[in-house]
């Protein structure tokens, strides 16, 4: 998969970021506990993300209707989702009635993985995880809110950083990755942000050379993107690109 920084990536505050670590790292410190991995109530990625984008603790967790979203200011709602964005739906079914909305996503750009022991609480192991995320690794992921993507009041934030992941051995399968849990994971450093919200904005997504008529086939060859038709039906639902014809049994596209 192509792996590159757009030109519409906004660089983050490496000030600000730290500060968000400090200030997350004391809000979640309880002294009653040996180890803060795998004890906190709030995971640490979210905290300090969201931190990083509102630091006044009394603008988080703020009631809208049967929910709570994480930070509420000026009539804004940022919204922190580090797992499935379709878990998203019924919240942004109440928090756009009335308001703006901004999910904030974090991807991994790039990954230090951190086996612990069950037992003892030690770090058995930590080696570089050979997955990079880029813009492409969150195709899947907007494809679960596509009906959500085409309205005004909501913008997607992609942030992407560096993070340390702690995960502990299923006794099962201990050598295996797929026999792991994951405990935690803490952010190190905070590199990029790609705002989502316009047709133009998704067009990101698309890269130079494509010809004016074209198939997810030919999105695939020059983007190496997995799930280029996924993504098509993304940009189509946006508006950033309309189907024009057929060609066999593909779609043909031209941006709009």
């Amino acid at each position: 998969m192509k792996d590159f920084v757009p030109e519409c990536a906004i660089l983050g505050s490496e000030e600000r970021f730290r500060k968000a670590c400090e200030l997350a790292r004391d809000h979640a410190y309880d002294e009653s506990t040996q180890s803060e991995i795998g004890t906190l109530a709030e995971r640490r990625l979210h905290s300090v993300l969201k931190f990083y984008y509102e630091s006044d603790v009394n603008l988080h967790e703020i009631k809208i209707g049967r929910y709570y979203a994480d930070i509420v200011t000026a009539g804004q709602i940022i919204e922190i989702q580090t797992g499935d964005l379709g878990r998203l739906g019924r919240k942004l079914d109440t928090f756009l009635k009335e308001h703006t909305v901004t999910v904030v996503h974090p991807m991994a750009k790039n990954c230090v993985i951190s086996r612990i022991d069950p037992e003892t609480g030690e770090r058995i192991s930590r080696y570089k995880s050979p997955r990079h995320e880029n813009i492409y690794s969150a195709v899947p992921r907007l494809y679960r809110i596509k009906p959500y993507l085409q309205n005004p009041n909501l913008a997607i934030r992609l942030v992407f950083l560096s993070v340390e992941e702690f995960r502990t051995p299923n006794c099962k399968k201990w050598g295996s990755h797929k026999g792991s849990v994951r405990l935690e994971r803490f952010p190190e450093a905070l590199h990029y942000e790609i705002d989502l919200s316009t047709p133009e904005d998704y067009k990101v997504f698309l890269p130079s050379g494509l010809p004016e008529n074209f198939t997810s086939g030919d999105l695939k060859k020059l983007t190496r993107c997995p799930d280029a038709s996924l993504l098509l039906t993304v940009l189509n639902a946006v508006g950033s690109v309309e189907r024009v014809g057929k060609k066999g049994n593909s779609y043909v596209y031209r941006v709009k």
